[in-house]
């Protein structure tokens, strides 16, 4: 089950996502509900789940991306290389405010760069990211 999955990649052994208060947990349903999920592999559905978590811990889960018939690829927020993963998150000046969470460790092997500048976010750069 993508639950258990998620769970098992996780930082934590897996109690955000089962934990109905977090944004892991919101980000986890969210992709649940995705009615193509089936169709993706997995490395993308461990993709959206990150970028999901992003969005819902930074105050900002209806940036028009966070959508199920919208490719994460197609946004103006993330650039992709071209195998389709996630290389470079630009939310400048979003009004973003929160935390980053631990997730964003789960892209470090094809993450390049962050812009988050202009935002109100609060905490340190996780140190999950250097995973």
């Amino acid at each position: 089950d993508l639950q258990a999955t998620l769970a098992g990649i996780s930082f934590d052994s897996g109690q955000a996502v089962y934990d109905s208060s977090t944004d892991q947990y919101n980000a986890a349903v969210w992709l649940a509900d995705d009615p193509n999920l089936e169709t993706y592999p997995d490395w993308r559905k461990i993709q959206r789940y990150v970028l999901a978590t992003l969005l819902y811990s930074t105050g900002s889960d209806d940036r028009g991306w966070l959508d199920y018939s919208t490719n994460e690829c197609s946004s103006e927020y993330f650039g992709c290389n071209d195998n389709d993963r996630v290389g470079n998150i630009l939310l400048s000046d979003q009004n973003l405010s929160g935390r980053l969470p631990p997730e964003l460790g789960l892209l470090s092997d094809t993450l390049m760069g962050l812009r988050l500048d202009k935002n109100s976010l609060s905490g340190a750069i996780p140190p999950e990211l250097g995973h």
